[in-house]
């Protein structure tokens, strides 16, 4: 019986020693080998995918971006003109014998008058005259025309010598206004040179990419009619 029993201990031990054998307990501590069946991390072809999709995501995300960017700006320097054009009102009511201010010749943001008695002036705006923003929101100075004449005076009987073209020939000129400011905004496109050669005659329109009809410059001015309402208004005029 002993040695039955004994028999029967190790035929029990050799089995387990079998199992060990065909089952190996892997230790858990050990490094795993990285190759081609390996399941944990990016394959080359996984990690070029992920690189495609971030592209593509990002690429639909900064043409959004930039839009909206460039319209913050537009946005910004229509109201900053409109601040320009109220500067001028302030100034002309403010002066003994109401008047426009000339253009800045210099670049130190003060107007140099005289500036003449016939036709128009053209240079940058006297921002630091007026009290306003040096520049518009892309940093470009502001262009300014006036017409001379009402930088000596403006009386009932004025009239101003600014023409303002539009970039759509369907749409009529605005003729013989008294003042333009000008944002060059982005970019420079060829229609909007009128705006830049330092005669009367300036462009207007609106903003358009279309292949050789490119335009971004925003554009605004004074109606001498609404200058001398402004100035019977506040009792400089009679």
């Amino acid at each position: 019986m002993m040695g039955q029993k004994h028999g029967k201990k190790l035929m029990g031990l050799d089995s387990r020693r079998q199992a060990f054998a065909v089952f190996p307990i892997r230790s858990l501590t050990a490094p795993r080998k990285m190759g081609a069946e390996s399941s944990s991390g990016f394959s080359m072809i996984e990690m070029a995918m992920v690189l495609v999709v971030f592209s593509l995501v990002m690429g639909g995300l900064l043409g959004p971006l930039s839009a909206q960017y460039e319209q913050r700006r537009r946005a910004k320097t229509m109201a900053a003109q409109q601040e320009i054009l109220q500067a001028l009102y302030g100034f002309a009511m403010s002066q003994t014998t109401p008047r426009l201010p000339c253009p800045d010749a210099d670049g130190d943001g003060l107007e140099n008058r005289p500036c003449g008695s016939s036709g128009v002036a053209v240079g940058e705006l006297p921002w630091a005259t007026l009290g306003v923003a040096r520049d518009d929101a892309w940093g470009n100075a502001w262009g300014y025309g006036v017409s001379r004449p009402l930088t000596g005076a403006v009386t009932l009987t004025s009239a101003g010598g600014v023409d303002i073209q539009n970039a759509d020939p369907s749409v009529a000129a605005v003729n013989n206004m008294a003042a333009v400011v000008i944002s060059g905004a982005r970019l420079a496109y060829p229609l909007e040179q009128e705006n830049r050669d330092g005669d009367k005659d300036f462009i207007q329109g609106d903003y358009s990419e279309k292949s050789t009809h490119e335009f971004d410059d925003l554009v605004v001015w004074i109606s001498p009619n609404i200058l001398k309402d402004r100035l019977v208004k506040a009792g400089k005029l009679p």
